[in-house]
């Protein structure tokens, strides 16, 4: 057998926020959960004389899971901090899950250019978020992404999005939503938005959408737009 060759972790500070450098990158750690007020993280940072690019989070403990109406998601990055704003480098392309769960006083997140992927729980239970700009380049949502931002009001589904897991929207504050051409699954519970009001679905072929009978969770009397000649489907 071979011998294998580990490079060590080490986890630094930096202007108060901690980071682990990983094979010549750095990825932002488990931050405490009294860190508060405004944060902007920097697209590198340096470390003993070298510069290293901040290109994610740390990967969390324990997967997510739902539970009586409550996310949890174990060891996600900024998870139940008390950080009011938040503005992401464009060298991250992928937030890991449960990575601002439960952060209560976050009110703004400015995301990445070039996001592609919002993991699980990632920003669930953000329940002072009220609006959030999504770039056009963010291809996947995780389960409970969005779950019980009760406040959130304003979101749009990027075009490239095909689909919806369990609970992504579970129990958020938005009451009209559009559904990009592209969508081709509604899973459950992804939909069960206690306000929801308005639904615009923009798949043109009906047939080709898979959903379930709890899609929608327990909401009712919401208005349902589809394509002209697809009421019946």
């Amino acid at each position: 057998c071979l011998p294998i060759s580990l490079m060590a972790q080490t986890v630094i500070n930096s202007d108060g926020i901690r980071y682990l450098i990983e094979n010549d990158h750095a990825l932002i750690g488990r931050q405490d959960k009294d860190l508060s007020g405004a944060v902007v993280i920097p697209s590198s940072i340096s470390y003993d004389g070298k510069s290293y690019n901040v290109t994610g989070f740390v990967a969390p403990t324990n997967l997510t899971a739902w539970s009586s109406n409550e996310v949890t998601c174990e060891g996600g990055a900024f998870q139940d901090c008390q950080i009011t704003s938040i503005v992401l480098p464009n060298t991250i392309t992928s937030i890991n899950a449960g990575a601002f769960d439960g952060c209560r006083s976050l009110t703004k997140i400015v995301l990445p250019e070039q996001l592609t992927n919002i993991g699980a729980a990632s920003l669930a239970n953000c329940t002072a978020l009220q609006e959030l700009s999504i770039p056009s380049t963010v291809t996947s949502f995780g389960s409970y992404t969005f779950g019980n931002c009760s406040n959130l009001k304003t979101i749009s589904i990027p075009d490239g999005v095909s689909a919806l897991c369990e609970g992504c929207f579970m129990g958020c504050g938005i009451d009209s939503l559009y559904v990009p051409e592209r969508m081709q699954t509604l899973a459950d519970n992804s939909l069960a938005v206690r306000n929801l009001k308005a639904l615009k679905i923009g798949v043109k072929d009906l047939t080709k959408l898979s959903y379930s009978l709890n899609t929608f969770g327990t909401v009712d009397n919401a208005k349902l737009y589809v394509p002209k000649g697809s009421i019946n489907v």
